[in-house]
Formats: structure tokens, sequence, C-alpha cells
């Protein structure tokens, strides 16, 4: 299926087509889309501005040596508090433009947009441990709501006998890590761990907004991928600056008794990601998934883990994109939407809540190999839109307060979903502000 050029749509083309779409989300996704190019000018922001630290999924479409990857913004806001991943495309016809007075403006080509800002550097990110590495060797900001990843294990077992999920760039990233100095070992020092914990949150500072993200890379015995969650869990759990924060759980799906294991152990939300919804290009988009657990079997894993968790408490990923432009994909926009809608019902009827992200073709990653097209931004827009509106349909927002959640607005870079509550929803919109 091909994708999008430069003038299939432009930002007020879609507008006109989606009114019932706020501007603000109908830019963040064709900015996740298309990028934005590199100038210059990037290098000029704020030196207290929050920067990229090479971790979790880069979806930076093209890697220079000639651009500090490490040193550009992590994300930045437009004018509605509408929040966006930093993607680099160097064929993205949208650049940020430092202004003569000191603001930055968002263009497309030349044509302004809109000013943008970026969001400030924690107090902890320029400080080390005590065996001297910085405090981001063991944890990254995922937004301004005083929320961190924490990453036990930096390697995916799945990339050994290369079955794994063929978005993911995991292993590859790591390696882009560590040579930006953000990371030194595969496994994280839980002492170490408790240290930067206590820095970044103890005394003064506030603790997360919502729940911190404890996510690895996979291996093919679940429990033991669990083991490695529990202990660094367990260890920030009976610290001063930990023992009131929420964690979520992002392992693969887990059974029953594990994720018992889990709940008991202090993870109040887990996130297993079905990745996609068609057992076809479930079997070929996460090979390693399909063997070692198996479609039908996730499914069942996550009725399992509502009962544990909760309803409102469990979420599945889905990587939106792939299953129009990947061969064995659908052969229609409809197809792959009626696919989708499927799902985030079968879920929220279940209790489970369908987030999801807009795919980006990594570096590292099998689809980079194969010089796929981008999925059209009109085939987002679409999606989330329906996400949304079945969202409201099984009044999903109302089952927990924002602060209850596994992510939030500010963190939620890749999706749209809680973009629409907050702007759309007459009263899931104030009760983001209740904080």
């Amino acid at each position: 299926m091909k994708g999008q050029t430069d003038d299939d749509y432009t930002l007020e083309r879609l507008c006109e087509k989606y009114p019932q779409i706020p501007r603000s989300i109908v830019l963040k996704a064709d900015l996740i889309n298309r990028g934005i190019n590199f100038t210059p000018d990037l290098n000029r922001i704020t030196k207290d501005g929050l920067p990229d630290t090479v971790r979790g999924f880069k979806c930076h479409h093209d890697v220079s040596d000639d651009i500090d990857m490490a040193s550009l913004p992590w994300s930045f806001y437009l004018q509605d508090d509408t929040y966006i991943k930093m993607i680099m495309d160097l064929d993205s016809p949208y650049t940020i433009r430092l202004e003569p007075e000191g603001s930055f403006t968002l263009c497309r080509r030349e044509e302004p947009i809109e000013e943008v800002f970026f969001p400030p550097k924690p107090h902890w990110y320029n400080k080390t441990l005590s065996n001297g590495e910085p405090l981001t060797s063991v944890l990254f900001e995922v937004g301004p709501c005083h929320v961190v990843g924490i990453v036990p294990l930096d390697y995916c077992e799945y990339f050994k006998g290369e079955e794994q999920c063929r978005y993911c760039d995991w292993n590859p990233t790591f390696e882009m890590a560590k040579a930006a100095g953000y990371r030194t070992q595969v496994a994280m020092n839980t002492d170490l761990l408790v240290e930067a914990f206590e820095i970044a949150y103890g005394g003064p500072y506030p603790g997360g907004d919502h729940a911190h993200i404890v996510v690895a890379g996979a291996l093919l015995n679940r429990t033991k991928e669990l083991d490695l969650y529990l202990q660094p869990l367990e260890a920030i759990r009976k610290s001063p600056a930990g023992k009131d924060e929420r964690f979520l759980c992002g392992t693969q799906v887990l059974d029953p008794e594990d994720a018992v294991r889990a709940k008991e152990a202090g993870f109040c939300n887990a996130t297993w990601n079905i990745e996609t919804w068609d057992r076809r290009i479930f079997e070929s988009m996460c090979p390693g998934k399909a063997r070692a657990v198996g479609y039908d079997r996730w499914r069942e894993l996550l009725l399992s883990g509502v009962e544990i968790f909760g309803i409102g408490h469990l979420s599945t990923n889905f990587v939106l994109g792939p299953e129009i432009v990947i061969p064995e994909g659908f052969k229609s926009q409809e197809e792959g939407i009626e696919s989708n809608l499927e799902g985030f019902e079968w879920c929220l009827q279940n209790g489970i809540f369908p987030f999801y992200q807009l795919w980006r073709c990594s570096p590292g990653s099998v689809y980079m190999d194969m010089d796929l097209p981008p999925a059209p931004t009109e085939y987002y827009l679409k999606l989330s839109y329906e996400h949304h509106k079945l969202v409201e349909k099984y009044q999903f927002f109302s089952i927990t307060p924002p602060r209850n959640r596994a992510s939030c607005y500010k963190c939620g870079i890749f999706y749209l979903s809680y973009d629409y509550g907050r702007l759309l929803d007459i009263e899931e919109g104030p009760r983001w502000f209740e904080w």
C-alpha cells in the first residue's frame, strides 16, 4: 500500500476533512508520522530543557553521525498543552525555528504554525551516583509528570533467535544509549536504583503524578522475567522515597500465579501488549510472542489479568500502522480499521484499556530493513477518533481518576487517547486539572 506524500494532505486539509477532531490532535498525529527535520536551531534549546536519553523506542527515522541525538529534546508541547515526541526525519516538511526574541516556532516548510515549548529538565538529571555514573543510567524521565521509566533488563531474548517483534528496536537502542553514556549495564544494579530514586524523589521533591513504568526486554521464561522486575520494585518500595509511589508492570503477559505475585509485590497497574488484533498479522509481526505464548493464550491471560489487577488497571498496546503497509497486511485502510476497532471494543467490554502507539519505522528494526512506506496520517486520525468514541461509549475514563492511571497526556507523547479525553470530554477534561 502506497504511503502518503508531502502533498497528499496539508494540515489545513486534514482539519477541514475532520472538523470533529481538535486541530492539535491532527497536528500531533502528522508530526509523529512525519517527524521533525533537523536544523541547528534544535541545538540552541535552553540547557534546562529535557534531553533525549536514547531510551525506550527511539522511533527516529534518521540517525546521523552529524547529529548528536542525545542532545536533542525528548519532546515538545503546543499552546494547548498537547505533548509530542521529538522524532528526527530528514524528509519531514516540519521544522522548529528559533525566533530572534528567543521563542521557538513550529513551521511547515517556511510557513509558521505556532509557538512550541519544551519540558524542563528535572532537578536530578545532571546528578551522579556514588559510583560516578549519571542518574540517567538507571532512571529516565518519561514526561513532566514527575514519572520515570525503570529498565531492569536492557535486553530482549527474542532478538537472539531473530524472533523479535518486527517493529521493535529494543536491543539496538541499548547500544545507542550505551554509546551515548546514558546506560552502562544490561542488567540494573538495584542498590544504585534505590540511590537514584532517593535523589529524585526524596526530601522536598514531588512524587509521580501516576504510576512509574517498569519495563524491560522480554525473556522466553516469563516467570524469570517477572523475577527481574520484582527485585528492584521491592527494594524501591522499602525506601522512604518509594514507599508511597505507584508502579506499572510492563512485562509480557503473565500467567495468573505470576500476575498475583506482581500485584502482591506492589504493582498497581500492568500493561501486556498484544500489539495487533488480527491473528495472522500477530504471528507475522510478533513471531517470538506467537511461538512462546500464542495469540489465543495472550487473550486468555489478558482476561485473567483483569480479575487480578482490576478493571481500569490493565492495559494492552496496539502498534497501529504496519498492518496496512506490510506485504502480508490488509489491502485497504477500511480492513485495518475494522480489525483494530474489533480489538479495541473487545478490550473495553472486558475491562481492559486499549491504548495505541502511532508506528514509526525505527533504525534497528526488521521493518526498517524492509524499507516500508509510512501509514497515512489520515488512517491514524480515523482510528484514533473511533477509539475515542468507544472509550466514551463504555465510559471507561470514569472508572479511574487521572492520577490512578498508567499514564497521562503529558507523557503520552506517542499516542492520542488522553488528548481526546482532555480536549473533548466535558467531564474528563476538567479532571486532568484536579492535580
